[in-house]
């Protein structure tokens, strides 16, 4: 048996998927299925008769295998129609390796071709493959609501501010968590406010009870309390420096949180569905933050998202200043994309402003 197959390097979900991952898919799912090595593989779908010449010079192709469903968008529907009609009828099953679908009727493949443009409805997200992960980094904004809600006296804060509160609050200690506000956050209570932020990652990333999650600086886990609570049968895990706020965390999920650094992330490769950090990395000094950004990567199997501080202008650069407490690092929009270059980092993320 001989195999043909099909890679397309169009966009699917709106992500572009590198050669070494569409490679590794594919290699995947011929494992999976007992089938033998790749002979063969054409980049772009572009022109159908490609696939017909190929099948019939080696007439011992019976399997061809194409990177995606989404890729046949490429084709018109006479194209396509007359494509699989042609290797319907020379005998070739044809496999889509990332939906792991497999047709041997014309028929019924055909008749699927309306709903091939709904991509997002194909099993696709069902599939485990280690190296899958996003190649583009995206903003998703899942705090900023929250955090413009509250008001701020910068004029104050840099009236009062002294550098004994700064090295308080970066003890991360109680003077941090439930000192006063000029060490911390004068009493870092639940309030709430993390229901519907849990909602929102839920539904982004689409988690389920099956899924895999890990908080990298999960504070006294409030956040994790919710994620636990609207799937209570998913893995949850947080990640924290601080034994105060881990032994003042929610009873709910201390047991689910870990002692450590975002820097040496304690669980093995592609551990989690999805791998995020809220307001924790910018602490580190910039060594620490690259680090930190590849652990996310390496313990993720799927998705990350990173929340930072951030600054547009001199203003709000001016505000950032006189509010943090803790921060080592903090850049422009354009600085840390490329830090995200850079490190390798290629989840989502969100940047705060102090207006």
């Amino acid at each position: 048996m001989k195999i043909k197959t099909i890679i397309s390097t169009n966009k699917l979900l709106g992500c572009h998927y590198p050669q070494r991952i569409q490679s590794l898919i594919l290699r995947n799912y011929l494992e999976s299925r007992g089938l033998p090595n790749v002979l063969h593989v054409t980049s772009l779908l572009d022109d159908p008769d490609i696939i017909r010449r190929e099948v019939l010079v080696d007439e011992g192709i019976t399997i061809v295998v194409f990177f995606s469903m989404g890729q046949v968008n490429n084709l018109s529907v006479s194209d396509f129609e007359a494509l699989v009609n042609f290797l319907a009828k020379s005998q070739t099953e044809i496999h889509f390796a990332l939906e792991a679908e497999i047709f041997k009727s014309a028929k019924e493949l055909i008749a699927l071709r309306s709903n091939l443009n709904i991509v997002e409805n194909s099993k696709f997200r069902s599939i485990e493959y280690p190296e899958f992960k996003k190649a583009e980094n995206k903003v998703v904004n899942f705090v900023t609501k929250n955090h413009l809600s509250s008001k701020r006296d910068y004029q104050a804060r840099a009236k009062d501010e002294k550098p004994e509160y700064a090295a308080l609050a970066k003890k991360f200690d109680k003077d941090y968590w439930d000192g006063s506000r000029d060490t911390g956050y004068g009493g870092y209570v639940d309030d709430g406010r993390w229901r519907e932020i849990a909602q929102k990652i839920i539904n982004h990333y689409g988690l389920n009870d099956h899924s895999s999650i890990l908080d990298i600086g999960c504070g006294k886990g409030f956040l994790l309390k919710e994620l636990k609570s609207l799937l209570p049968n998913a893995t949850i895990m947080g990640l924290e420096i601080s034994k105060y706020a881990i032994d003042h965390s929610s009873p709910k999920v201390t047991d689910c949180i870990v002692q450590g650094c975002a820097s040496e992330v304690p669980f093995p490769d592609n551990s989690f569905d999805l791998v995020f950090s809220n307001m924790t990395l910018h602490n580190l000094y910039l060594p620490e933050l690259f680090k930190a950004l590849k652990e996310m990567e390496r313990v993720s199997r799927n998705s990350c998202w990173l929340g930072v501080e951030s600054y547009q202008d001199e203003r709000q650069k001016w505000n950032l200043m006189r509010w943090q407490l803790t921060c080592e690092c903090f850049f422009t929009p354009s600085e840390w994309q490329w830090i995200f270059s850079e490190s390798g980092y290629r989840g989502d993320y969100e940047l705060i402003y102090f207006d």
